[in-house]
């Protein structure tokens, strides 16, 4: 697990990963310290959310940790949670571990570095956590790439339970100067229509990603 973290780290680049579960942290320090790049993490144990509260890790998925929710204690007490579709009809909440979830604001003020890279996958929670700094007016980092997973921010479902604002929050990247790419160049109308596994977004003064191009080129050669 933690391998963009790793790749990262090994680039001579400062990380600073977050995860709910405790077992993760511990799994990708020992590979951070197997790979001789421990000094350059931060490894944080939380949840990142829209506000400060108790959150609890929940499989629907029991032998996968990597792909733990976060179940808010309100939500724990009153079974108000609801399955991901498509997942096992019994969430198996873990009320002996808990976080105070921090923002990704939080997160951002505690690092040094002007420039910053987000790669997020927080089961449905990315609407969450993107929300307020693509809304700031004044972003306290200059975030030239996020790659997000988006599979459970779209849809029913999630402008139900993970993003009822879903377009506000997809505004805010458009606003904020990003460029989506699903990996070809995709316009807010496809973001609002269409569901994507994974979104690619590039601010428009930032480099080009020679990846990006090669993974388009590839796409267009596929059979439709």
């Amino acid at each position: 697990m933690g391998i963009f973290s790793l790749v990262a780290a090994k680039r001579g680049h400062q990380v600073v990963a977050v995860d709910l579960v405790p077992e993760n942290v511990a799994v990708l320090h020992k590979s951070a310290v197997l790979n001789g790049v421990e000094d350059k993490f931060t490894l944080i144990n939380n949840a990142i959310s829209d506000v400060h509260q108790i959150y609890h890790p929940a499989l629907d998925i029991p032998y996968n940790k990597m792909a733990t929710r976060a179940v808010a204690e309100k939500e724990k007490y009153s079974g108000s949670w609801e399955p991901l579709p498509h997942r096992s009809q019994k969430l198996a909440v873990d009320g002996r571990t808990s976080v105070n979830s921090v923002t990704m604001m939080d997160i951002l003020s505690t690092i040094q570095e002007s420039t910053v890279i987000i790669k997020i996958d927080i089961e449905g929670f990315e609407c969450k956590a993107l929300t307020e700094f693509l809304l700031s007016p004044d972003k306290p980092k200059f975030i030239p790439y996020i790659f997000a997973e988006f599979k459970w921010i779209q849809g029913s479902y999630a402008r139900k339970h993970h993003c009822p604002n879903y377009e506000i929050f997809l505004r805010g990247f458009f606003d904020s100067g990003y460029e989506a790419f699903t990996p070809n160049r995709t316009n807010y109308e496809e973001l609002v229509t269409y569901e994507y596994e994974n979104v690619f977004w590039k601010h428009r003064t930032a480099k080009d990603v020679p990846y990006l191009e090669t993974l388009q080129l590839i796409t267009d050669e596929l059979p439709i």
